[in-house]
Order: structure tokens, then sequence, then C-alpha cells
């Protein structure tokens, strides 16, 4: 579902965050 992958795309960009790296979306979203 949608709210499962606003769920799961939050859940990546704050482990970027947490590595110190910026979140790639366009390389997260590619495959989608």
């Amino acid at each position: 579902t949608r709210n499962y992958l606003k769920n799961v795309i939050a859940f990546y960009i704050v482990y970027q965050y947490r590595l110190n790296q910026q979140p790639d979306m366009n390389r997260f979203l590619t495959p989608l």
C-alpha cells in the first residue's frame, strides 16, 4: 500500500540521516 511505501521511504531517509549521508532519493526510487 502507499502508506507502507511512505513508511519505508521515511525510514530510509532517517537511516541515511543517522549515517550522516545525504539521502539519495533518485537511486532509491529508480527500481520503483
